[in-house]
């Protein structure tokens, strides 16, 4: 953080130099020295301006709780949003399971009337899947099971052996009734994804030779899956990364900027029991594609459960350039389209043969999700040519007998930015007008290397090198018409003209002190008394 803010501090430097001067016409003199005028020459200690990193580019509105440092120390700009590849409005993509319409016969024994009893036998029916699944658990989650009513089946019940309540219990149902299987009902179906109903009970012969009996499913929906799913390709969805207001300010107030790592950085968070190929399918800023390159670790990667990052580069590109090329002053946003394959072949990910893994036991519920969260990092690693600060304060000054002749700013200090600064003051009246308060800009001269602050050989001014500056005697005289001073600023970053690629790294500052010199006179009269 700089201290104080150029606002402040700027204040303090013009109230600074006014100081003595007002202490002096405020003393009371008498008549006796009517007209007197009193001749100035002095120095004045203005103050300190100091910069970080941070604070520097917090001139640019960029919002410092963005502000990140890489492994090197180099600060990174970092966006961010959450998405989730697989939610749960795709959970049913994963698996569909059919729930058997379970109609059989009970055979009427010959020559009896009124009721006999129903025989106890196996009758086996299947839970049937798109792609050939292993069903080991399924617990639902919504639904009923209905036994259609029929007079002649008035004491049948039908049981099956593979669902049971959350006691343990095998579902019973009875001719006739409805049950709810929002309760927390479990299939562990046989080998083949099979289950056993088995009828008992009472039956009344209708003078037929057989009964029909049908148990039905009834809008059935699963929370969780046990087994093995097989291959499932799931619809493809996208995300939009807008770029903060902060750093788009920032991009906007250069006049050339080249980015040379960008990255896009997905965290992903698998918490399916299932592998996951994820394919990057496209990338687009402000609505024109990046081309990729495709590849295992490039555009398609393996995700397993748990947490896991993928990191996008220029290298995924197919111009080697494809992400710095769309960082200018019109990058607003990135977006990304996301194709998932779950238990994915070698074929899937273009990987090597037993990439892929095989024979997991998968598992998924409705509380399930891939969630993600997708950066977008901008370490200031590059080139930067006419970046532009502007910043204002607003002063009360009181200059009525105050007469200057000549001034001069005097700076001395040190920089370790590996960038060119230079700052001018603008003095706004009460109309807006803006007027130059310097003949010259003030510039602070780069740091000769681009190392890391331990390492890093300031620029230091003060001694033999000072930078002096001639301030407008016309302007100061007339503060007092003053309301509001402009700070402006301008940055190159280190042989900018020669595309030199320069980090902006953290412990990076400036830290300047100005001196006034000025000479003139104080005009003082009866009415100071």
């Amino acid at each position: 953080m700089y201290k104080p803010k150029p606002q402040n501090n700027m204040k303090k430097i013009v109230l600074g130099m006014i100081l003595p001067i007002l202490v002096l016409v405020s003393c009371n003199v008498g008549d006796d020295f009517k007209d007197l005028k009193v001749d100035l020459n002095t120095s004045l200690p203005l103050g300190k301006l100091e910069f970080s990193e941070a604070s520097l580019f917090e001139l640019s509105d960029v919002d410092t709780t963005l502000i990140r440092y890489d492994s090197d120390g180099c600060m990174v700009l970092n966006d961010s949003i959450e998405a989730n590849i697989i939610s749960d409005s795709q959970i049913d993509e994963f698996l569909s399971i059919n729930f058997p319409d379970a109609s059989i016969d009970i055979p009427i024994p010959g020559g009896v009337s009124g009721s006999f009893p129903v025989p106890e036998n196996d009758n086996y029916f299947e839970l049937t899947t798109d792609g050939g699944e292993t069903l080991e658990e399924v617990v639902l989650n919504n639904g009923y099971i209905n036994f259609s009513y029929d007079a002649s089946l008035r004491d049948v019940t039908c049981t099956i052996k593979e669902i049971t309540d959350v006691n343990g219990n095998a579902l019973v149902v009875r001719s006739g009734e409805r049950i709810d299987l929002t309760r927390g009902y479990t299939i562990k179906p046989l080998d083949g994804n099979k289950l056993t109903f088995v009828y008992s009970g009472t039956a009344y012969a209708n003078g037929g030779s057989k009964l029909t009996t049908d148990v039905t499913f009834i809008d059935t929906e699963i929370f969780s899956v046990k087994g093995y799913l097989g291959r499932k390709e799931i619809s493809s969805t996208s995300s939009s990364l807008q770029i903060d207001e902060g750093t788009n300010s920032f991009l906007n107030n250069i006049g050339e900027v080249y980015i040379s790592d960008p990255y896009i950085g997905i965290d992903i968070d698998n918490n399916f029991n299932i592998p996951i190929c994820v394919i990057i399918e496209n990338i687009t800023s402000n609505g024109v594609q990046i081309p990729l390159k495709e590849g295992f670790n490039t555009t398609r990667f393996l995700v397993d459960k748990g947490e896991n990052s993928i990191v996008l580069n220029n290298d995924c590109t197919q111009s080697g350039n494809g992400i710095s090329a769309v960082i200018n002053n019109d990058f607003n946003d990135i977006t990304i389209s996301f194709k998932t394959i779950i238990n994915p072949t070698d074929a899937d990910l273009m990987a090597p043969a037993g990439t892929a893994p095989s024979g997991i036991d998968n598992y998924y519920d409705r509380d399930c999700k891939v969630k993600t969260l997708i950066r977008f990092g901008m370490p200031l690693k590059g080139y930067f040519n006419d970046i532009n600060y502007t910043d204002n304060y607003d002063v009360e000054l009181d200059l009525k007998s105050v007469n200057l002749t000549k001034a001069q700013m005097a700076i001395t200090g040190t920089n370790t930015f590996p960038l060119d600064l230079s700052f001018d003051l603008y003095s706004i009246d009460r109309t807006g007008r803006e007027v130059r308060m310097t003949n010259k800009s003030i510039v602070i001269p780069s740091t000769p290397d681009n190392e890391p602050m331990d390492k890093v050989t300031p620029t230091v001014l003060g001694k033999d090198n000072y930078i002096l500056v001639d301030i407008d005697t016309d302007i100061l005289n007339n503060l007092k018409d003053t309301e509001t001073i402009r700070f402006k600023m301008n940055a190159s970053s280190l042989d900018a003209d020669n595309r030199r690629i320069i980090k902006i790294y953290k412990g990076s500052q400036i830290k300047l002190n100005l001196l006034l010199g000025a000479e003139g006179s104080v005009d003082i009269n009866s009415n100071n008394k």
